[in-house]
């Protein structure tokens, strides 16, 4: 499986964060499918155990694609995996990683924040020249 261009990045801007990658990609079994998110990682805090994994979308693959059907591609993936944690009984929360250009130039357009208010789409924003988290979207 091929890696997204922000992969890397990501990565990078959640270690400098201090959150551990723990599996890069992350094997999730959906019934008779074997999904694969791009990355799961851990942080320790003084309070507890976060966990996440994350599916990446760069601005170049949103461009790519007329702006409905990725809103849809990115609704059913993200569902799915969401769907995998659960049957799996995994305590991770699920992200979906993101370039802050491609969060300004689409996720920020009516139907892109309708789509990730109604589904609960939770964002991990990235500023990808400087391997930076930007923001967590909840």
């Amino acid at each position: 499986m091929a890696k997204d261009l922000i992969h890397n990045a990501v990565g990078n801007a959640l270690e400098k964060d201090g959150w551990t990658i723990v599996a890069d990609p992350f094997r999730l079994d959906f019934k008779n499918f074997a999904l694969r998110a791009d990355l799961a990682a851990r942080k320790l805090t003084s309070m507890e155990k976060l966990s996440f994994a994350s599916s990446l979308k760069s601005s170049r693959f949103v461009g790519q694609f007329v702006r409905p059907r990725i809103t849809a591609s990115f609704i059913g993936q993200y569902q799915m995996y969401q769907d995998a944690l659960i049957l799996n009984q995994l305590d991770y929360t699920l992200y979906l990683g993101i370039g802050r250009d491609a969060y300004k130039d689409y996720f920020l357009q009516s139907g892109a924040e309708y789509a990730i208010q109604r589904y609960r789409i939770k964002l991990l924003v990235v500023d990808t020249n400087q391997e930076e988290i930007s923001q967590w979207i909840e």
